[in-house]
C-alpha cells in the first residue's frame, strides 16, 4: 500500500501520513458553497411562497410581499454573489 501513503523521515525515525488529511480549513472551505447555495434556494423558493401572507404589511407604499419579491430577494442575490466572490479571493490568496 506505498501508493496511499507518503513517508517522510523524522528524527532517524519513518513516520507515516495519509495522503489527504482533512484539516479544519478544508472543511469549512467544502462548507462554505453549500451555505451560500441553501441562502439562494431559500430566497429563491421559500420567500415566494409567503408573499400573501407578507402583503398585510406595506413598507413605502407598497405591499411588503411585492417588496420581497422584487426587491428584497434581488439584494439577498447580490449579497450572496459578493460574499461568494470574497470568500473566493481569500481563497485564492491563502493558496492551496
Amino acid at each position: 500500500m506505498r501508493f496511499m501513503h507518503w513517508y517522510k523521515r523524522v528524527g532517524g525515525a519513518v513516520r507515516e501520513t495519509p495522503i489527504s488529511s482533512p484539516t479544519s480549513g478544508d472543511e469549512q472551505s467544502k462548507r462554505f458553497p453549500f451555505g451560500a447555495l441553501a441562502l439562494w434556494a431559500f430566497f429563491a423558493f421559500f420567500v415566494p411562497l409567503f408573499v400573501p401572507a407578507l402583503n398585510i404589511v406595506d413598507v413605502l407604499a407598497f405591499p411588503l410581499g411585492y417588496f420581497m419579491a422584487a426587491q428584497g430577494i434581488l439584494i439577498a442575490f447580490v449579497a450572496i454573489g459578493l460574499l461568494s466572490a470574497r470568500w473566493q479571493d481569500r481563497r485564492a490568496a491563502k493558496g492551496p
